[in-house]
C-alpha cells in the first residue's frame, strides 16, 4: 500500500489532518507526521531529518505520497529526498495539493489500493469538488489530457519529469525559451503536478510562473511543421538539466525566527555609518490616450530594440568587469524582451484601451510582477527585482524619467526595500559602504553582484522597519554581511572600537598604496616581482596605478567575446597595443587564447563535451583552428612594437603540442616578415604550467621555453580531479594539498636548474597563507588581482612571524 507523509509546520495542525484520514480510512492506512521543530515539536517549522523518517517509515515499496503545506516545508522535503537512495527516491511524489483536502483525497485513493500516481492525481484534483459547489470563479486548470485550445493542427505531446535540483528558477527557464524560440513551431507547458499552465515555452514569466520544481512532471505540447523536432530537442535538453549542473546543492530555507528579528547576510564585510533612506520613487507613466494604434506599436519595438542594445553593452563591460558567471545574470533580463505573454498584454491595451505604449507596457510588467511576488518559491519571487529592472530600463527608452540610481549626500548605509541588478551596478562603493535590504535573500541576482562588487549587505530586515524608519535624528549602524547581523544606535564605546578598526584599515591600505610602486624585497634580501592578472585596458591601468612590476597574465578572451564573430588582426592588434603602452614599458605577458572550458565562443560553433574542461580548450582549440591562432599570433607580434611584450602558451600538455606552438609563432613572424610589417623578434615564449604531466616532465620543458607561469587554479583542478566550480568540492580544492604543492616544488626545481623564472597567476597567488608557502619553495614571481597588490608587497617585505 502507498504510504501518506503529512508535512506541516504545525505539530497541532499536522496531528489533527492525520486523526482525520484515518477516520475515513482505518489504522491500516501507512500515514506519518512529521511536524513543528523543538525538543517536544511545538515550535513553529519543519525538519529534513524528520521527514526523511517519516517517508522511510511509511515506504515499503509501493512508494509515498508526501503532502507539505506551505513554503519552507517543500524545500524541507525536497532536502529528505536528497538522502534517499535513487531507488526509492523513483517511488516519492511530492504533492502540491491543498494539504487538508489533499491529504483526506489521498489517504482514501491509497487505502483502496490505488497506485502511487493516481494518488497524486487524486489528490490534486481534491480542490474541485469544493470550488464547483460554491461555483469559484477561479480558473481550475485544465485537464491534462486535454490539448490546449488555441493551438491548431496536429498536436504533438510528451511528459518528462524536470531533474533541475532547483526547479525551473530564471536562468534554466530563459534557456528553454531560447531553446522553444529556434523552432517553426508553437509549444506550450503545462505543470501536471501543479495542475498551472498552459503557457507558451517561448515566455519566460509563464515558465517562471508554472512554479515547476525537482521531479515535477510537465507536459509540452507543439504544433507546427517542426513540432516533433522541437519535442526532441526539448526533451534532450531538460534531460539535461537546462545548462543547469544536477549535482546542484538546494539551498537550505530560511526559517522565521520565532524570537527576535532576524536578518541574513548576503554580501560580507563590515560596514558602519549614518543610514539613509533613498525610497522608492513612485513610477507613474504619462496618461494621455493614442490614436494611431500602429505607431504606438513601433514606438514600444523601437524601444524594447533600444534597450537590447543597451542591455547587450552593459553585460559587455560587466563581463570585463566580474566576470563572464556574474554578467550572464543579464541573460535572462533580455529574454524578458521577448516575451510574447508580455508583448501580446501591452499591445492589447494599446489596441484595445488606447494607452500609449509606456502605460501600456507598464501595467504589464507591474501585473507580472505582482505574480512572482504570489508565487510559493522563494527564489522564484526575488526574480520580480529582474523582472522590475527591464520594465524601468523599457520606460527609460520610452522617455519615461525612472531615477533608478541611488545617491545619498555623504558616506553610509542606506535602507531598501530590495535592488535590481542595474541599481547595483551603478552605486558608488565610496559612497555607499553597506545595503540594508527589507527584503530580498542571498540567491538574488542583485546579491551575487553585491558580493562581486565587494559591498557588505544584509537582506530580510523586514520586521525592523519600525525601528529603521527615517527621522530628523540620525541612526547609525554596524552591519556584518557574512553574519547577517545588525546593530542599531551602538553606544559610543562600540562605535568607536569599530571606526578605529577601520580608520587603522584605511590608513593600512593608503600607506600600502604609496609603497606600491616600490620593489617588494623579502627580510632576507630576495627581490619577488608583483605583477597583475588583467582583461581588459581598465584593468591594465589599476594595475599600474598600484604598483604592478608588470602584467604576469593578460587574458584575450576578453577580446573574442560578447560578440558575434572573432576580432579581426587590427582590432587585436590596437587593443593589445594599447595595454602595452599602458605599462609604460614593464613586462606584459600575452597569454594566447584560452577558450573552451567555461569560456565558450558560440560563433566557434564548438561540439557539446561531457567534460568540456578536459577537452579541446585553451592550446588545443588554437591547434585545431590554425587560422584563429594564426591571426592572434601576428597581432601579438605587432603589438610588442609598443614595449616588453612576451607570449605564453596556455594548457601544454605535451612536448608535441609546445612545439606545434612554436612552428605557429614562427609562420606568424614569417608571414609579417614577407608583408615587411614592423615586428620584433624573437620575442621570449614560456608555458603555463597547470597540467600535471607538464608539471611531471618539467626538467623536459625547461630548455624549451623562457619562463613558466604555474596556474594554481587548474594544477589543482587537474590534480586532485576535483571541478572547481562545483561547490559540494571546494574543501578538496585546495592548492596548499601536499601533492599539489609537491609538483609545485618540482617545477620551480626545474626552472632554476635552468636559470628560468617561475611565476604564479593563479588565485591562490593574492592569499598571503598560500602566498608564504610559494615564497619558502622558492617562486620568483607572484601575478594577482591588481587591487590586491599594494597589500602583497607589504606581505612580502614583512618578516615572517616566530
Amino acid at each position: 500500500m502507498v504510504g501518506i507523509v503529512l508535512v506541516s509546520h504545525s505539530r497541532a495542525l499536522a496531528e489533527a489532518a492525520r486523526k482525520l484520514v484515518l477516520a475515513m480510512t482505518g489504522d491500516e492506512l501507512p500515514l506519518a507526521v512529521a511536524a513543528g521543530t523543538g525538543d517536544d515539536r511545538s515550535e513553529l517549522g519543519t525538519d529534513a531529518t524528520e521527514i526523511l523518517t517519516a517517508i522511510q517509515t511509511v515506504e515499503t515499496g509501493d512508494g509515498a505520497l508526501v503532502l507539505m503545506d506551505m513554503g519552507s516545508a517543500i524545500l524541507s522535503a525536497e532536502t529528505a529526498l536528497d538522502f534517499l537512495d535513487e531507488d526509492q527516491r523513483q517511488r516519492i511524489r511530492l504533492c502540491s495539493a491543498p494539504f487538508i483536502e489533499g491529504a483526506v483525497a489521498a489517504g482514501v485513493s491509497a487505502k483502496l489500493g490505488n497506485p502511487l500516481d493516481d494518488i497524486l492525481r487524486e489528490a490534486m484534483g481534491a480542490l474541485h469538488q469544493k470550488q464547483d459547489h460554491l461555483h469559484d470563479t477561479e480558473p481550475t486548470a485544465t485537464p491534462a489530457s486535454a490539448p490546449t485550445p488555441e493551438m491548431q493542427g496536429e498536436i504533438l505531446t510528451l511528459r518528462i519529469a524536470l531533474p533541475n535540483p532547483l526547479g525551473l528558477h530564471a536562468r534554466p527557464a530563459a534557456r528553454l525559451a531560447q531553446e522553444a524560440a529556434a523552432f517553426k513551431a508553437d509549444i506550450r507547458l503545462r505543470n501536471l503536478t501543479s495542475g498551472k499552465g498552459p503557457i507558451s515555452a517561448r515566455s519566460l514569466t509563464g515558465l517562471v510562473t508554472l512554479e515547476a520544481r525537482n521531479r515535477h512532471e510537465l507536459e509540452i505540447a507543439a504544433s507546427g511543421p517542426e513540432a516533433q523536432a522541437a519535442l526532441d530537442r526539448l526533451k534532450a535538453f531538460i534531460d539535461a538539466g537546462l545548462g543547469d549542473p544536477l549535482d546542484e546543492t538546494v539551498p537550505a530555507p530560511v526559517e522565521k525566527a520565532t524570537g527576535p528579528a532576524r536578518t541574513i547576510g548576503i554580501s560580507s564585510g563590515l560596514a558602519v555609518g549614518r543610514l539613509f533612506f533613498p525610497g522608492e520613487s513612485a513610477i507613474e507613466p504619462p496618461a494621455q490616450a493614442i490614436e494611431d494604434v500602429k505607431a504606438e506599436y513601433k514606438r514600444l519595438q523601437d524601444a524594447l530594440t533600444q534597450t537590447r542594445t543597451r542591455m547587450q553593452q552593459e553585460m559587455a563591460a560587466l563581463t570585463r568587469q566580474l566576470g563572464k558567471a556574474k554578467a550572464e545574470i543579464f541573460s535572462a533580463q533580455m529574454l524578458v524582451l521577448d516575451d510574447p505573454q508580455l508583448i501580446e498584454k501591452a499591445e492589447s491595451r494599446m489596441a484595445c484601451q488606447k494607452e500609449n505604449a509606456a502605460r501600456a507596457w507598464w501595467f504589464a510588467i507591474s501585473e507580472a510582477v505582482q505574480s512572482y511576488l504570489q508565487l510559493n518559491d522563494e527564489l522564484l519571487r526575488q526574480r520580480a527585482a529582474d523582472l522590475h529592472d527591464v520594465g524601468l530600463a523599457v520606460l527609460r527608452s520610452l522617455g519615461v524619467a525612472t531615477n533608478e540610481k541611488i545617491e545619498i549626500p555623504e558616506p553610509g548605509l542606506i535602507v531598501v526595500r530590495d535592488l535590481t541588478p542595474g541599481q547595483v551596478t551603478q552605486l558608488d562603493p565610496e559612497k555607499i559602504r553597506g545595503v540594508i535590504c527589507l527584503e530580498g535573500g542571498k540567491t538574488s541576482h542583485s546579491a551575487i553582484l553585491l558580493r562581486s562588487r565587494g559591498i557588505p549587505a544584509i537582506a530580510q530586515a523586514g520586521s525592523l522597519i519600525p525601528p529603521l524608519r527615517p527621522s530628523t535624528t540620525p541612526t547609525m549602524a554596524i552591519i556584518n554581511g557574512a553574519s547577517g547581523e545588525i546593530q542599531l544606535d551602538p553606544d559610543k564605546a562600540t562605535l568607536e572600537k569599530i571606526e578605529t578598526e577601520q580608520a587603522a584599515q584605511r590608513e593600512r591600505a593608503a600607506l600600502e598604496k604609496k609603497e606600491s610602486a616600490k620593489p617588494a624585497v623579502t627580510p632576507d634580501g630576495r627581490h619577488i616581482e608583483v605583477a597583475a592578472n588583467v582583461g581588459s585596458l581598465a584593468d591594465a591601468q589599476t594595475a599600474y596605478e598600484n604598483g604592478a612590476d608588470g602584467i604576469g597574465l593578460l587574458r584575450t578572451e576578453f577580446l573574442f567575446m560578447d560578440r558575434d564573430s572573432a576580432p579581426s588582426e587590427d582590432e587585436q592588434t590596437e587593443s593589445l597595443r594599447a595595454i602595452v603602452e599602458a605599462m609604460h614599458g614593464k613586462p606584459v605577458v600575452v597569454r594566447t587564447l584560452d577558450a573552451g572550458g567555461d569560456k565558450d565562443l558560440p560563433y566557434l560553433n564548438l561540439p557539446q563535451e561531457e567534460n568540456p574542461f578536459l577537452g579541446v580548450r585553451a592550446i588545443r582549440l588554437c591547434l585545431r583552428r590554425r587560422e584563429l591562432f594564426h591571426t592572434q599570433l601576428r597581432a601579438i607580434l605587432r603589438a610588442a612594437t609598443a614595449g616588453d611584450l612576451r607570449i605564453m602558451f596556455p594548457m601544454i600538455a605535451t612536448m608535441g603540442e609546445l612545439q606545434e606552438a612554436n612552428a605557429e609563432l614562427a609562420k606568424a613572424h614569417e608571414s609579417l616578415l614577407a608583408e615587411k610589417i614592423d615586428h620584433p623578434w624573437p620575442v621570449p615564449v614560456g608555458m603555463m604550467m597547470e597540467v600535471p604531466s607538464a608539471a611531471m616532465l618539467a626538467a623536459d620543458f625547461a630548455p624549451e621555453v623562457k619562463f613558466f607561469s604555474i596556474g594554481t587554479n587548474d594544477l589543482t583542478q587537474y590534480t586532485l580531479a576535483v571541478d572547481r566550480g562545483n561547490t559540494a568540492l571546494q574543501d578538496l580544492s585546495d592548492p596548499m594539498n601536499p601533492a599539489v604543492l609537491s609538483l609545485i616544488e618540482r617545477i620551480i626545481h626545474a626552472a632554476h636548474a635552468h636559470q628560468l623564472p617561475v611565476a604564479i597567476c593563479g588565485e591562490a597567488g593574492s592569499d598571503p597563507a598560500c602566498a608564504a608557502k610559494f615564497l619558502a619553495l622558492g617562486i620568483d614571481e607572484l601575478s594577482m588581482n591588481p587591487r590586491a597588490i599594494p597589500g602583497m608587497k607589504q606581505f612580502i617585505r614583512q618578516p615572517a612571524p616566530a
